[in-house]
């Protein structure tokens, strides 16, 4: 494993570095590494419900002009939320 360094605000290193000790992890890092994991599995469960969703939808249809406008209107609403 390759070391990654993270700045944490002294509320969330008191977070991290007790909850490793309730949880009994042996390092505070290992339960960092356990959050990354659970994030990227959800992430991947993510990813697979919605491929199952498309394909559950039904038949493709070809994409209008209202499509193409609609996901940009989503994709606007989303990032506004990011930025």
């Amino acid at each position: 494993m390759e070391p990654l360094q993270v700045a944490l605000s002294a509320e969330l290193r008191e977070f991290v570095e007790s909850r490793a000790v309730l949880d009994e992890w042996t390092t505070s890092a290992e339960f960092v590494r356990h959050l990354i994991e659970c994030s990227r599995r959800r992430w991947i469960q993510d990813i697979s419900n919605m491929a199952q969703e498309s394909i559950d939808s039904g038949p493709m249809t070809e994409w209008t002009k209202s499509d193409a406008e609609e996901i940009r209107r989503r994709v606007r609403y989303l990032m506004a939320g990011k930025v």
